[in-house]
């Protein structure tokens, strides 16, 4: 070849590749930067994993609140049933507080007040 020859003409081709352009300070910049911008995206202050963790978190109390408001329907009918003197939630009230014994009966004892004598 002559001295006046094209570069390219010289360069063989596929031959070994220079690697010493990703060594190069921009790229390690720019992808340590884009690797700091995800990690942050993801695990930082309100990132994903936060969100995710308020989801789940969310889930579980709003099936919580269900069970509860439930349980609190019920109270209170139980409640209504026993300001109401019915007599099968005396009886429940009664053997659920083990007052009463399974097979036992249960009576409703009245008390009057003595009448003072005139």
């Amino acid at each position: 070849m002559s001295a006046g020859a094209p570069e390219s003409l010289m360069r063989p081709r596929g031959g070994p590749r220079n690697y010493r352009r990703f060594l190069k300070p921009g790229p390690i910049v720019v992808a340590s930067g884009l690797i700091a911008f995800a990690a942050w995206f993801v695990y930082g202050r309100d990132g994903l994993w936060e969100r995710h963790k308020l989801a789940v978190r969310y889930e579980l109390q709003a099936a919580q609140i269900a069970g509860l408001q439930q349980e609190k329907v019920e109270l209170e009918r139980y409640l209504s049933d026993l300001t109401a003197k019915e007599p099968a939630a005396m009886e429940q009230a009664a053997r659920n507080y083990h007052m009463v014994a399974p097979g036992e009966l249960i009576y409703e004892v009245k008390v009057q007040e003595p009448q003072p004598p005139q």
